[in-house]
């Protein structure tokens, strides 16, 4: 009994994050937000990938952080970063791990998407940005999910993304949100569905 209540609580924990994660997507409103609950709801959407793929995700985020933007964009450059990971680091590597880290350094929001995995080959580095570069192009992948990322946290956040990785070691993303009171750069006009 006591199972099929916290299993019934998990779903409905489950429903809510899904639903903040598409009502914010869908209005694309400017609001002031907890990167901590946002970061919270988006791994719970990502749970069932993460046990499918056997990669541990550990998520360290202080809880008085918030934003003021664009929280569907903030959400959908975060996963496109750990989806990213999911897709490319591992390879069915046993003890494959991600750690989600939050933080705030002088007036920006930093996330730090870092992972154990295989590393990014150094020829490979400077072009994981260019639109349409993939190197996994034999199961449909189009190449754009981080060029993506790049143009959304640069356009609505004035922010900008960086890379490091080291072959064999792992890789690590650091993406730096500024609030939109801090210097906002309006997103274009064009009709580029957040998805």
């Amino acid at each position: 009994m006591h199972q099929a209540q916290h299993n019934n609580q998990r779903a409905i924990e489950l429903v809510h994050s899904f639903k903040r994660l598409t009502f914010e997507r869908a209005i694309n409103e400017q609001m002031h937000f907890s990167v901590k609950q946002h970061l919270n709801d988006l791994c719970k959407s990502m749970k069932g990938l993460l046990h499918k793929n056997n990669i541990y995700l550990k998520v360290h985020v202080h809880e008085e952080l918030s934003l003021f933007g664009f929280a569907g964009a903030f959400s959908q450059i975060v996963q496109i970063i750990l989806s990213n990971a999911i897709d490319h680091a591992f390879d069915g590597m046993a003890g494959a791990r991600i750690e989600l880290i939050g933080e705030q350094r002088n007036n920006d929001i930093v996330v730090r998407v870092i992972d154990n995995g295989k590393g990014i080959k150094p020829e490979e580095l400077p072009r994981i940005f260019d639109p349409f570069f993939t190197t996994k192009r034999q199961e449909s992948h189009t190449g754009l999910g981080l060029h993506m990322a790049k143009i959304w946290i640069e356009q609505a956040f004035n922010g900008e993304i960086r890379v490091d990785s080291t072959e064999g070691r792992g890789t690590s993303f650091e993406l730096k949100f500024r609030s939109i009171e801090q210097g906002f750069c309006p997103l274009p006009s064009s009709k580029t569905e957040l998805i």
